[in-house]
């Protein structure tokens, strides 16, 4: 039987545990299987190859564009991914300010599906939600001084993976830069999981009408992937 890893947002649901423990730090001397690999907002050449000596190293997405963080080839484990922005206050460089964190959406597609399976406000995907630029400290997230966004939960995938940040607002996403970090193997086991997750909202609420937030209805397809059918 094969098993899924499932986030489920409504608003701000998550699970804040302590940002680490001893036992995390075990494995710490032991050797992982595959080849280290990295995807940055480094300025590149014509070539496509990085300039260590640019400082033009972010990007601006206006209101309803999309930037392509990673389009990764697999099979792979996403370890770790870092972003950070323009805040929404008005500031010298944008005398308006930027777009929030609520209208930046990520979405994340595994092994070339049309269909995000992840799909969230970036503040909500890293538990600092309502839009609002704030600290966490968690195990899976961590988000420093309310600015650097860290996502550190496993994402595996076998054939690719494809990471978008899209600006849903009326503002400019600006000076944002990330890193990420993965893992190429070889392969992955048949009974690996994959990450997804979907935010869900109603505003306002129907009065007498019941809000979905999860069916348990579901199936798996060759790939491994989950497909949640929510009635929608």
């Amino acid at each position: 039987m094969k098993v899924c890893m499932i986030a489920c947002m409504v608003g701000l649901t998550w699970l804040v545990g302590p940002a680490f423990s001893e036992d995390d730090l075990a494995g710490l001397w032991k050797p992982r299987e595959g080849r280290s690999m990295r995807v940055t907002s480094t300025a590149r050449l014509k070539n496509g190859k990085p300039n260590p000596d640019s400082n033009s190293d972010n990007f601006r997405v206006p209101p309803g564009q999309t930037h392509v963080l990673a389009d990764l080839k697999g099979p792979g484990v996403i370890r770790h991914l870092w972003l950070t922005f323009l805040g929404p206050k008005p500031h010298p460089w944008h005398r308006n300010g930027a777009a929030t964190p609520q209208e930046m959406l990520i979405r994340i597609y595994w092994d070339g599906r049309e269909t995000p399976d992840v799909e969230a406000p970036v503040g909500d995907f890293f538990a600092a939600g309502f839009g609002r630029r704030m600290e966490v400290r968690s195990l899976p997230v961590q988000v420093e001084n309310g600015a650097g966004y860290n996502c550190f939960w496993p994402m595996p995938f076998r054939k690719s993976a494809r990471i978008e940040i899209v600006n849903d607002g009326k503002k400019e996403i600006a000076l944002l830069y990330y890193n990420l970090d993965w893992q190429k193997v070889d392969s992955l086991p048949e009974d690996t999981p994959y990450f997804c997750a979907r935010y869900r909202q109603e505003y306002p609420v129907r009065k007498g009408v019941d809000y979905l937030v999860l069916v348990s209805t579901c199936t798996l397809d060759e790939g491994g992937i989950l497909t949640i059918f929510d009635g929608t």
